[in-house]
């Protein structure tokens, strides 16, 4: 193809499809859902406007979803659903930029390429630790910082903390006065090591029915805490913004929580042997990199990653994210949430470009 302007950005790719495309782009399972959805709309009926904060089923079934998968007990009224994780986090930060202006949230580096934007957006400033993490670092910045967000499994490096490591961070920011986001939308995709979910009055913990349900475009996620004002905030915000989330969604949403745990169970398999499949590609291609213990992404050391990432869209018709949009200069994203055919011939078109470098 001609093309003259070969600036690529994270908004083109999302939701890009082609018949000779291969995407190692966004993070989006291409399993499918895991029930007939059809039956839910055949008999949906709610057309008017929901409760701000979910329906009480969906939040009743959640709060006993929380106290088994993260070994949380929280109130129902300390739930609140939201149009997908995003809007979640947005909420979260809202309510914390109010709190006074300049607030400074703690960021591990890399990190995933909406943290800073969102952080930037709510008139606050992002400051930085390494994503390996220096407890002493953290101890030190987060005395400074209002805020901290955390991702394990993380995107975009696939990389999960230690028990014992988040324990100590969420003593740190509670002895620091600093709000701890939790961001564990991945927290179904763990490889060598059970999910550890940090607990305390500071955390406000983040999810999603995205990764785990495979529903990235119906937008549910949910946030919660034990802080019962700081939730009361965010109820007010989201009132006053978005209103209530989809109800069709949230009644999908409901659904999926009826599903067996093992279904989720044979997805990871599934991910774990797609992660082995293109690290083994890696390897082969001599490019440095460290395996993933979570998430479906590995973040493979090549170099000029944003020339790589524009070369093989514009030239081989592959959709990869250079690691500048997530702090990570040199590396290139790629995500295994496709089939294994679909890898081959990715990494066969990745293999050709490094060839004739």
């Amino acid at each position: 193809m001609t093309v003259t302007n070969r600036v690529i950005t994270p908004g083109m790719f999302i939701g890009k499809e082609g018949p000779d495309i291969i995407s190692f782009g966004s993070g989006q399972p291409d399993l499918e859902p895991p029930f007939d959805i059809g039956d839910v709309l055949l008999n949906f009926n709610k057309f008017k406007y929901g409760k701000v904060g979910g329906e009480d089923e969906l939040k009743s079934r959640l709060r006993e979803y929380v106290k088994s998968e993260f070994g949380q007990g929280v109130e129902q009224d300390y739930i609140v659903v939201t149009n997908g994780a995003s809007e979640a986090l947005d909420l979260a930060l809202r309510r914390i930029s109010l709190r006074s202006d300049g607030s400074r949230v703690l960021l591990t580096k890399p990190y995933y390429y909406s943290y800073p934007e969102l952080v930037k957006i709510n008139h606050m400033v992002p400051v930085y630790t390494d994503a390996n993490i220096d407890l002493e670092d953290v101890k030190e910045k987060s005395e400074t910082a209002d805020a901290m967000i955390i991702n394990s499994p993380a995107n975009p490096t696939g990389s999960t903390l230690e028990k014992d490591v988040l324990r100590a961070i969420q003593e740190i920011t509670e002895d620091n006065s600093c709000v701890l986001i939790s961001d564990e939308v991945y927290h179904s995709l763990t490889y060598e090591t059970e999910h550890y979910s940090p607990k305390g009055e500071n955390v406000v913990t983040i999810n999603s029915f995205s990764k785990t349900y495979s529903l990235c475009g119906y937008r549910v996620g949910y946030v919660f805490s034990q802080d019962a004002d700081f939730m009361a905030g965010i109820l007010g915000i989201k009132a006053h913004s978005s209103m209530n989330t989809n109800l069709l969604s949230q009644k999908v949403a409901l659904e999926c929580l009826s599903v067996p745990k093992e279904h989720i169970m044979d997805n990871r398999e599934i991910f774990r042997m797609r992660r082995d499949h293109i690290y083994r590609w890696i390897k082969e291609l001599n490019l440095e990199i460290e395996k993933p213990g979570g998430a479906f992404y590995v973040l493979p050391k090549v170099g000029d990653s944003m020339k790589m990432a524009e070369d093989l869209f514009f030239d081989y018709n592959v959709i990869t994210y250079p690691g500048e949009w997530f702090g990570a200069e040199g590396y290139l994203r790629l995500s295994f949430a496709l089939p294994i055919e679909k890898i081959d011939e990715g990494m066969r078109r990745i293999k050709s470009y490094i060839d004739i470098l």
